[in-house]
């Protein structure tokens, strides 16, 4: 009797030895592996959260642009790509709740490439790793939009005489604008323009108006590569 207790005793510890060898080697009981946030792999996977985010999402050539990220060491250097044409380095914050963070504006070049734009920004992450993270953004070119209304006085049930002329530039050297130009009178719909070679015109029936002061709106509603703009002009109508 006493043999067999001690049999059993001795299969209880080997067990409970067993559990402490299996936990200590870093495998939890349910069979799930730990992970420690020190030594965290890969970069940007959940275990090891990397992000990096662009504001505005769309951005205009010669506007400024506010770049955050995280996943970095605390105090690291980060480089940053900008659309192959601008570097930028910045440092990590070093203490507190953002340690590990990055936050920065700067101005967007006056030349960057319209359309799609990829910012890259590299430097040692959390794990001690290299970690790498991009995001891909929108640049847009601003534009002008220039209204000409000739004549500025129409008589009424003579409109037909009047000649409103659109042009829209880039603010900056790039390619003639594409799109359509609304002109409109208050919620009136004059008419609608096809740009050709970043122009168009377009001009009133008789009887459009009533004798009064009307302000006169051109929208350019923009496109892929270029933003939206407007400009008003006033038409006066006569008896």
């Amino acid at each position: 009797m006493v043999s067999l207790r001690l049999t059993v005793r001795a299969c209880v510890v080997s067990v409970l030895l067993a559990s402490m060898a299996v936990v200590g080697s870093g495998v939890m009981a349910s069979g799930t592996a730990s992970a420690s946030p020190s030594t965290c792999y890969p970069p940007g996977s959940a275990s090891c959260p990397g992000a990096l985010k662009v504001v505005p999402s769309t951005v205009l050539r010669g506007g400024t642009v506010t770049v955050t990220g995280k996943g970095f060491s605390a105090g690291v250097n980060v480089s940053i790509n900008v659309c192959n044409i601008k570097k930028v380095t910045t440092g990590a914050f070093n203490v507190g709740l953002l340690a590990g963070d990055i936050n920065v504006s700067f101005k967007m070049p006056d030349n960057t490439p319209l359309g799609a734009c990829k910012f890259t920004a590299t430097g040692r992450g959390s794990n001690k790793q290299t970690l790498t993270l991009t995001t891909t953004v929108t640049v847009k070119s601003a534009t002008m939009t220039a209204l000409k209304l000739s004549p500025l006085q129409v008589t009424y049930g003579n409109e037909q005489v009047e000649l409103m002329s659109v042009k829209v530039s880039p603010e900056f050297p790039a390619p003639t604008p594409t799109g359509k130009v609304t002109i409109s009178a208050g919620k009136s719909s004059l008419c609608v323009l096809t740009l050709l070679s970043g122009k168009g015109s377009c001009g009133l029936t008789s009887k459009e108006f009533k004798a009064g002061t009307y302000h006169i709106v051109a929208t350019y509603g923009g496109s892929f590569k270029f933003a939206g703009s407007f400009a008003r002009g006033t038409l006066t109508v006569v008896k």
